[in-house]
């Protein structure tokens, strides 16, 4: 099936979140029905106190960072998809979109990623070296 852009929302803080149906078929009569929230936030040195912290969060993931979140529900009849398709987008709006919608959404996903980098190193490695 692939992944098709089903919808894209501008939020009241300019960030757009991105709805992607990435459903795929399991068997005869049934379906993965998959949902993926994409959001790219731009990120500036503002955010951080120190400038080498901004330049490390650069190094690793470029000026522009990426909010994703998955919702999935496997074994879903096909004649449900689309029913549970649309109660996964429903939830994750209710209890996601003003998240994403505060003002200081961006500061803080930059925020939590150098905090990643600083405590798992290692999975940077290559990129850090």
């Amino acid at each position: 099936m692939g992944m098709t852009l089903v919808e894209d929302i501008t939020l009241a803080n300019t960030l757009h979140v991105e709805i992607w149906d990435a459903s795929r078929s399991i068997a005869k009569d049934t379906v993965k029905v998959e949902v993926l929230f994409s959001v790219k936030v731009p990120m500036t040195g503002e955010y951080f106190e120190n400038p080498a912290h901004y330049e490390l969060v650069k190094k690793v993931h470029g000026t522009e960072l990426r909010y994703e979140y998955r919702k999935e529900r496997a074994f879903v009849h096909h004649n449900d998809r689309e029913k549970v398709f649309n109660e996964l987008v429903s939830d994750f709006k209710k209890g996601s979109l003003r998240y994403i919608e505060n003002p200081e959404f961006p500061r803080r996903l930059a925020l939590s990623r150098l905090r990643d980098i600083m405590q798992n190193a290692y999975k940077y490695r290559h990129i850090l070296q």
